[in-house]
């Protein structure tokens, strides 16, 4: 061991240990935070609610002419010179696998 090795050693645990402190305080203060409770939608709000904003008939999304056969997606892309779209994943669309 070198001569500065000893303290350099002393600094980190004293970092790791206030790390620690840290880490346990921010834990149990935010465990003893009080849970909010959500108000329950009443049928005034509700109405207001659908006033300001209205629902759509459609979405957008309906809108669009999808293809889902690839080369006759890729012909039409090619045929109306657009853009050719590709949403490709795998598992389940939600992200839940």
């Amino acid at each position: 061991m070198r001569g500065g090795d000893g303290a350099c050693v002393l600094v980190r645990m004293a970092a790791m240990r206030l790390n620690f402190a840290c880490v346990l305080a921010a834990s149990c203060l935010l465990q003893a935070a009080p849970a909010e409770t959500v108000p329950e939608l009443s049928v005034a709000t509700h109405a207001r609610i659908i006033k300001t904003v209205p629902p759509q008939d459609k979405g957008y999304w309906e809108e669009i002419p999808w293809e889902t056969d690839l080369l006759a997606a890729a012909k039409r892309a090619h045929r109306e010179k657009m853009m050719l779209f590709i949403w490709a994943s795998s598992g389940h669309p939600l992200g839940c696998t």
